[in-house]
């Protein structure tokens, strides 16, 4: 189905011709498979990086090290004996390219310094606007979003939901059952052309009706059913984004804290959301 969604993608991309901006990434991981719509557009040093990672086969074997509920999962920086691999350079924070830590984003996660993110990610449960960029300090850079969910949604419930405590040098926020990413599967962009053609192949005499027969294709089976979750998590998303009241994490401050590190978030009593302690979301 996730392929179906990039055809999709394609198809509503534009021109016949034009390659498609928007790679996916699927995430298979020991609770199920999420896919994500990589923003190269808006993001693209940092959907460079995570892509390079992903195809040199980086985060097969490693954990979400940190789950929070109605907050965010983090992983991509530990093994499950929480051995951290060897990471390629930092990369600059993006998070000034306007888009927001919405529920069902992907970010990265980084250390207290704004432009330390190397491999490790996070994805937003819940709105989290407090991540979000500001001004171009210390404190107000945020954390660079460079993606979202568009498949999968629940496998992040099902995340979120599990039970956690501590687990080798973090003190709590751990899975008891550890959450294994099995492999980062990257689907490049391609030419429209190339996702008509086995329409083309199959009817040679409908050559006029391709752009149709290629879009009733993608919306066969469960497209339109996926289509609809999608606007519910976005209903849900802003719902969450009104919602001011319980914050499960403590504090903006705190939560921010958490992510940054041990890890990678910024928080005083919460574990940091970074690698090895990258602060927040790192």
């Amino acid at each position: 189905m996730w392929k179906k969604l990039f055809i999709s993608a394609a198809l509503c991309c534009g021109v016949v011709g034009q390659a498609v901006a928007a790679p996916l990434a699927a995430i298979e991981t020991t609770a199920g498979t999420f896919v994500v719509d990589l923003d190269a557009e808006r993001a693209p040093k940092t959907v460079e990086n995570f892509i390079a990672y992903a195809e040199s086969g980086f985060y097969e074997g490693l954990i979400f090290h940190r789950v929070i509920k109605n907050f965010m999962v983090q992983g991509g920086g530990y093994t499950t004996d929480y051995k951290a691999r060897e990471t390629r350079d930092a990369i600059a924070n993006e998070a000034d390219n306007g888009l927001k830590n919405l529920k069902g984003t992907i970010a990265m996660a980084r250390t207290s310094n704004p432009h330390s993110a190397t491999a490790q990610f996070f994805i937003n449960v819940k709105d989290n606007n407090f991540l979000d960029y500001r001004t171009p300090t210390r404190s107000g850079w945020g954390y660079t979003v460079f993606g979202k969910v568009v498949e999968g949604y629940n496998i992040l419930d099902k995340m979120q939901n599990v039970a956690t405590g501590a687990g080798g040098m973090f003190r709590t926020d751990v899975p008891r059952d550890a959450i294994i990413i099995k492999k980062v599967t990257i689907t490049e962009p391609v030419p429209v052309e190339a996702a008509k053609a086995p329409v083309e192949a199959t009817d040679a005499d409908s050559t006029a009706n391709d752009s149709n027969d290629a879009a009733a294709s993608v919306d066969d089976e469960n497209t339109e059913a996926d289509v609809t979750d999608e606007a519910a998590d976005a209903n849900d998303a802003e719902a969450a984004a009104e919602d001011t009241g319980d914050n499960p994490i403590v504090d903006t401050k705190d939560a921010a804290e958490a992510i940054t590190g041990t890890g990678e978030v910024l928080a005083p009593d919460a574990p940091s959301i970074a690698d090895k302690a990258e602060p927040l979301p790192k």
